[in-house]
């Protein structure tokens, strides 16, 4: 599911918003039109700069995290030419540059730009029943037709996401099936002369149906999410129109059975990533525990419908994308393994021979893999490198590089990255990556900043991308970046369900503590090499991030400033976040709203431990999720605790507008160099900013604080 941007408004405010959009859009286009997005960088080596991560270029969607999913590379149907869209943010504009690119894989060449332009898609997830948009880019991957003279892509535009339609040799462009409802899915009909497609027009139907239902006034019930809107929502899932568009001549129709099972496979075919057939011989996984957090366990029958076990470690594990060679003779797969899954691992069996056979095993990311040509084309980053498009022989398991869309970036000074490896109190495996400043010779303790909660590939800024590790890096900070532990729960076998898996972490708060324990450790591991200044320590997170954060800085006294991107799951959230989060809390072991459980709270509470939070707090936050951080900065401002909020307008979990991004990442610059390192930007435009710090800063003193001989 996808979700217009910014938040739905009705009548007026929404025509308004129509238009001020189209007309704050032509700087925009002007700008992506003169995009070159892959233009050689000079060869000069510098220093890096905002400007350089905040321009990456995206393979599919704009530049995130390494998540898996489906590949973002459409082959032509003659196998000679790929296809993806390229992505890269304009802070200027605050929107995304958009090009579908070809690129030729039998030679290498320039890339060629058949078509540009189009909007940010925002994914949404369903969670208790409503959808819940997380700021996160949806991927787009393009379809050729069968005879590969066009290719067909979602494209977002005027507020609603069409089907684009473009000519390879011309790349002349059209949308087809303009409407107001968004477009989810499609496919290709047999022939080539249809395309079937999935829209949310049903949706759409109760969206107007709801905002008809505001002239008597919204029912506060379980469709109402009062930290993002009273206006009620859709209850989720929604059902999608499935119809059949002729590209001659416009005409739509009602899909059939057969043409609607078409759609959905195509929807779902990529996705896949624990399925393959080729012929007879097919292969999945099966569960080895009744836990949903359970290794899988690899089964196969051959071509011949024999169905092969294999009892070899290889075969369980985490599976990341299976697939046939040679007509159904050899098993391709990638696994994550090692200690805590920090490495990506290719295997081949042939199940008739023997065991499998492990050709490649790399701290780098590979994922969003297809097959071509017995090779495999994958996605690869590194913790210096952000994604490019690479080819692997199975055989060997060499690596070549396709197609950089970010040439000359390792040119840019970065610092030193170094995995490290460490267990938590519980004996998990835990893992980060250390980035220290560039030149730095281990002649001095440094200030020392932990991101959270993953660090997988390339080190952009923590889970959602806010605490940019190599700009710190520049200014003197050493940051461990760390990959959370396995969930406490998966010692529990033999729970079958999500919420009963939620509920063992919630008890005695056993999740929190055992990533505790993990960033404790850690930061242990700095201390003792000479590397962290233990007056110096920062800590950052977004989401599940935040919440580590937030029990660190109660129940430690590590830290002498933090900065999270969200807040706060305690005592107030059933009241702040609506019925539905309510029912779901207390399904999972949180107590009713009222009374409030005291003793439940107290080691999760910034509330309930207001009157000794002194740890300098910034909190950035999306407006969707910013009224459930009022009981908080409430409580600290009357303790006079030093804490400061910012919110951004039109967000969500995950913050998607480039010039909010870039705001943030300077923020969090300028709030640790003047908490932990006592500096100042002399820029006049900053001169509030830091009227506000100092005074935060006095009013600390004054108040007592306990944590006094922290930080400069």
């Amino acid at each position: 599911m996808v979700r217009v941007q910014p938040r739905a408004a009705t009548g007026y405010v929404r025509l308004l918003f129509l238009l001020m959009s189209i007309v704050a859009a032509q700087p925009a286009w002007s700008r992506c039109t003169d995009w070159t997005p892959f233009a050689k960088r000079p060869a000069v080596t510098r220093p890096i700069a905002a400007s350089d991560l905040l321009g990456i270029v995206g393979i599919g969607r704009p530049d995130s995290e390494p998540i898996g999913g489906p590949s973002p590379l459409a082959i032509s149907p003659d196998g000679e030419t790929a296809a993806f869209l390229a992505a890269r943010a304009d802070t200027a504009t605050n929107r995304y540059c958009q090009a579908l690119v070809l690129i030729d894989l039998q030679h290498s060449g320039s890339p060629r730009i058949v078509d540009r332009g189009g909007d940010f898609i925002m994914t949404e997830v369903v969670a208790r029943g409503l959808y819940i948009p997380n700021g996160f880019p949806r991927q787009i991957v393009p379809v050729w037709s069968p005879d590969g003279r066009s290719i067909a892509y979602l494209r977002r535009a005027h507020g609603a996401t069409h089907i684009r339609l473009v000519s390879v040799a011309t790349g002349k462009a059209r949308d087809i099936v303009s409407q107001a409802t968004d477009i989810a899915s499609f496919a290709w009909m047999p022939g080539g002369k249809r395309i079937g497609f999935a829209s949310e027009a049903r949706r759409h139907m109760m969206e107007r149906q709801i905002n008809a239902a505001s002239r008597k006034g919204w029912l506060y019930d379980e469709r109402v999410t009062p930290n993002t809107s009273w206006r009620p929502q859709p209850k989720a899932p929604v059902a999608n129109s499935y119809k059949v568009v002729t590209l001659a001549s416009g005409r739509v129709t009602d899909a059939t059975d057969q043409e609607v099972r078409l759609v959905r496979a195509n929807a779902g075919r990529a996705a896949n990533s624990e399925k393959a057939r080729a012929g007879e011989a097919s292969a999945s996984t099966e569960p080895t525990a009744p836990s949903p957090l359970s290794a899988r366990r690899l089964r196969v029958t051959d071509r011949h419908g024999r169905e092969i076990r294999c009892d070899q470690p290889a075969c369980t594990g985490t599976f990341a994308g299976m697939w046939w060679n040679g007509g159904g003779t050899t098993l391709i797969f990638l696994k994550r393994e090692g200690w805590d899954h920090r490495y990506t691992a290719l295997y081949r069996w042939s199940p008739a021979t023997g065991a499998p056979q492990r050709t490649l095993r790399t701290d780098d990311v590979l994922e969003r893999c297809q097959l071509h040509r017995r090779k495999l084309l994958c996605l690869h980053e590194t913790a210096t490198h952000p994604a490019d498009i690479v080819q692997i022989d199975p055989e060997t398991g060499g690596i070549e590089t396709l197609f950089d869309p970010n040439p000359g970036f390792d040119r840019l000074e970065l610092g030193h990255v170094e995995r490290l490896t460490w267990r938590n109190a519980l004996g998990l495996e835990v893992y980060g990556d250390l980035a220290l400043p560039p030149g730095y010779r281990g002649d001095k303790p440094l200030p020392t900043i932990v991101t959270l909660y993953h660090s997988r590939g390339f080190l952009r800024g923590g889970t959602g991308n806010e605490y940019p590790v190599f700009l710190f890096a520049q200014r003197g900070f050493a940051v461990l970046s760390i990959e959370r532990p396995a969930i406490f729960a998966e010692r529990f076998p033999e729970l079958t369900t999500f919420d009963a898996i939620n509920a063992a972490d919630l008890e005695k708060w056993s999740e929190r503590r055992s990533i505790q324990s993990a960033i404790a450790a850690g930061i242990e591991r700095l201390i003792a090499r000479g590397i962290a200044d233990p007056r110096r320590l920062g800590i950052t997170g977004l989401s599940d991030g935040a919440s580590a954060a937030r029990f660190a800085l109660i129940n430690s006294d590590l830290f002498a400033a933090a900065s999270i991107s969200s807040c706060c799951v305690d005592e107030s959230s059933p009241a702040l976040a609506g019925p539905a989060w309510a029912e779901y809390s207390r399904k999972i072991g949180y107590p009713p709203a009222y009374p409030v459980d005291d003793e439940f709270w107290r080691p999760y509470s910034f509330v309930r431990n207001a009157r000794r939070m002194d740890t300098p707090l910034l909190l950035q936050l999306a407006d969707s999720e910013s009224l459930y951080a009022l009981p908080t900065i409430t409580a600290l401002r009357q303790y006079h605790q030093p804490i400061e909020m910012r919110v951004f307008p039109d967000e969500f979990h995950i913050k998607w507008q480039p010039a909010h991004r870039a705001a943030i990442y300077q923020t969090n610059l300028d709030w640790f160099d003047f908490w932990l390192n006592d500096k100042i930007d002399p820029a006049p435009e900053k001169a509030d900013e830091y009227r506000r710090w100092r005074r935060l800063r006095v009013e600390r003193q004054q108040n007592g604080s306990t944590r006094s001989n922290r930080g400069p």
